[in-house]
This record gives C-alpha cells, structure tokens and sequence, in this order.
C-alpha cells in the first residue's frame, strides 16, 4: 500500500511538472481523448484511496483550463460532477484523512474556479447553484459525518466572498453571497415540505442538520491552516517578470 502511494504521489508530481514546464503540453495531447477522461475517472472514485495525495493536485491543473481548447461550462459541470460522486465512495467515507481531502479540496476548486472566472456572472452562478447547493443539500440529507467538514468549507467559502465583496476587481462576490442565501432559502424551504409529505424522511436529522449549518455560519472559528497559500509559478526559472498567482 505504502509503495502504491509513493507511486501515486510520484506521477502527480511528475504531471505537475511537464504541466508548468512544457507551456503547449495541451497541444501535444489529445485533451478530450487522454486527459480528461482519465481526470473524470479518478475524481469518480475518490482518488482512487489516494485523495490525501492526488486532491491537493487539483489546483494547480485547474489553472492550466483557461489555456485548453475545451468548451469552459463543460469542463467545470464535468469536473465538480464527477467530483461529487466521489463523496460517497467507500475508501472517502472510511477514512477520515480521504474524507477532509475530498471535502476541503471540492470548496477550494470551488472558490478557485469562480476566481477564475469572476468576470462570468453566468458560470459563477452555475458553479453555485449546481454544485454548492447540491452538495451542500447532500449533506444535510444523509447526516453523514462530511457535513462537519463541508459546514466549516462553505463558511469560509462565504466569508471570503463577504470580505472581497466590495473589491472592484471581484464585482461578482456581492452577487454570488445574494444567490448563496436566496439558493440556501428555497433547500431549507423544499426539505421541510418534504420532511412533512414523506414517511421516510427523517424530519429531526434533517432540522438539525439545518440548524447545525445555521450555527456553523454564525460560529465557525477562522481557518487553523495559517499561512496556507497555493501559488502558481511562472514556467521559467527565476523570471521574476510575472508575479506568482495566489488565491
């Protein structure tokens, strides 16, 4: 197992750096053939018992998608689709070190997409209405132990877009947080209906599911990862011309 995953973290770092170091490297392979298929596949099971190791990979390739000759909406629907079918993969739901992998990295790749793309109203909107309400609507149904750690993510998911709200250069955080509780009030409005028309639905888990996120949002301590950046660097050494990217 310990070999597996020394391979494992060896090919993540080697792809990382034929990514930075070869600056066309999406024009000698086929994207849609070899890469990206294979990229659905891994975030489809979990990180393959590997997300502790493969999950903090993400960002980085994540920036190389504005370079790719691939329709945005359907990289990013892709992407976090089959990142939240991870979730319920066996090794994430065993293991709690996979479970804060997969969890803490889908918020990130989350607020770095919508970073990314903060001048697209449209896809940001998308970002936050097919996948943070859903997965956030996951958690709150299935009472599982990653609503904890998602509780916590989306909260300083929504304080950082509070904080950058009034920042020109992020115009559409002021949007994003109005859609976030607009989208938060129609889940909490739809579950209790459902909770109150279905035998099966488990009303107490669901209510205090909603009220544990509510106090979340309100009590949350701030990030205990001080200091934690991710930079991208410029493809040549030592060139100083371009400033790192941090998020």
């Amino acid at each position: 197992m310990k070999q597996s995953l020394h391979c494992c973290q060896l090919y993540g770092n080697l792809c990382l750096l034929l990514i930075n170091k070869i600056e066309d490297w999406y024009c000698v392979v086929s994207i849609e053939k070899l890469v990206l298929p294979k990229l659905w596949r891994v975030l489809r099971s979990g990180g393959q018992c590997c997300a502790s190791i493969v999950y903090p990979n993400l960002l980085p390739f994540i920036s190389q998608f504005p370079k790719l000759n691939v329709d945005s909406y359907y990289l990013y629907i892709n992407f976090f689709n089959n990142m939240r079918q991870g979730f319920s993969v066996k090794s994430v739901q065993i293991s709690r070190s996979e479970m804060l992998a997969v969890t803490t990295s889908f918020i990130e790749c989350l607020r770095y997409s919508i970073l990314l793309n903060v001048n697209n109203q449209d896809l940001s909107n998308m970002l936050l209405r097919e996948q943070l309400i859903p997965a956030l609507e996951m958690c709150l149904k299935e009472n599982n132990q990653m609503k904890q750690i998602l509780f916590s993510e989306i909260t300083h998911l929504i304080r950082y877009w509070s904080k950058n709200r009034y920042n020109h250069d992020y115009k559409s955080y002021s949007y994003l947080i109005e859609e976030f509780w607009k989208n938060l009030n129609i889940l909490f409005t739809s579950l209790i209906d459902a909770s109150e028309n279905s035998e099966i639905f488990d009303i107490s888990d669901t209510n205090n599911s909603q009220i544990e996120f509510l106090i979340t949002l309100k009590t949350a301590p701030m990030h205990s990862r001080k200091n934690l950046k991710v930079k991208f660097c410029n493809t040549e050494e030592n060139n100083d011309s371009i400033p790192n990217t941090k998020y």
